[in-house]
C-alpha cells in the first residue's frame, strides 16, 4: 500500500519530508473531494488560498457527513444480528 501512496512523489521538486507528505496529502485529498459537487469550492478554495471558499463547501460537507455516519450506523444496527456486534 505504501507504495500506491509515494508513487506521484518521483517528480516532486524541493522541498523536505514535511513538504512532500503535505502535497501527497493534498494530492490524494483532492482526487477523493475533488469530483464537484461540495468539494468543488473545497478544492477551488485551496487553490485560490481563500478560507471563505473553503467553507462554503466545508461547512454544508460536515453535517451530510455526520448524516451519513449516523445512516450506516442504523444500518449496521439493523443488519447485523447481536451476537455478532462488536462490544463498545
Amino acid at each position: 500500500m505504501e507504495g500506491f501512496f509515494t508513487a506521484g512523489l518521483a517528480h516532486d521538486s524541493g522541498g523536505g519530508k514535511d513538504q512532500r507528505d503535505y502535497k501527497r496529502w493534498h494530492r490524494h485529498t483532492g482526487a477523493l473531494i475533488g469530483v464537484g459537487g461540495l468539494g468543488e469550492p473545497i478544492i477551488s478554495g485551496l487553490n485560490l488560498n481563500d478560507y471563505s471558499t473553503i467553507l462554503q463547501g466545508a461547512i454544508p460537507a460536515a453535517p451530510l457527513a455526520l448524516l451519513v455516519q449516523f445512516v450506516f450506523d442504523e444500518l449496521d444496527r439493523l443488519i447485523i444480528p447481536k451476537g455478532l456486534r462488536l462490544k463498545q
